[in-house]
């Protein structure tokens, strides 16, 4: 805490999450992660984005979340940038919605996460949105993420069901060309 009052951004960022995960005072932690991303750790930036879209005592704020989200991504935070492309790509705020930002962002981070099933489950969801849609390309990477994220023990169900849903519940085979 003196650290963090002492200006030290690092500081102000795990005196904030030590304030969060006690749960003890909420308004203060959000308020020493903002001080930290304010002060330009990517790392506070990314998680004061994620409070916003995720956390129970937060109103969730996608304007925001993506506002931090950026500042994080100009830093070269990798997850900043997948989470943005993913509310680019999911949200139902239409001025939040961007697939052709969204396949850029992936496309700049294909080399770092192209064996993260969430990756390719975000580059099934673009395929199947954008604006000349690609369904075979969206079910060869749901197919792909599905095994990646079944490999680590995740829940594939929504996955599973939207593969489903876009092939009818039958097998569909795909052919490169």
């Amino acid at each position: 805490k003196t650290a963090a009052e002492n200006g030290f951004l690092l500081a102000k960022y795990e005196y904030g999450l030590k304030l969060y995960r006690e749960q003890n005072n909420i308004e203060q932690a959000v308020h020493w992660l903002y001080l930290a991303s304010k002060g330009e750790l990517e790392q506070a930036q990314y998680r004061l984005a994620r409070l916003l879209l995720d956390s129970p005592w937060i109103i969730k704020d996608e304007k925001k979340a993506m506002f931090w989200l950026k500042e994080a991504s100009n830093q070269g935070h990798i997850f900043a940038k997948q989470k943005s492309a993913e509310i680019k790509i999911l949200s139902n705020d239409q001025a939040i919605q961007d697939i052709k930002g969204a396949i850029g962002i992936l496309n700049e981070i294909a080399v770092q996460q192209e064996e993260d099933p969430q990756y390719q489950y975000l580059q099934a969801m673009v395929h199947a949105k954008k604006e000349d849609r690609e369904l075979p390309k969206a079910v060869k990477y749901i197919r792909s993420a599905i095994k990646l994220a079944n490999g680590l023990n995740w829940d594939i169900t929504p996955w599973q069901a939207q593969l489903n849903r876009w092939t009818s519940g039958g097998v569909v085979t795909i052919q490169d060309n």
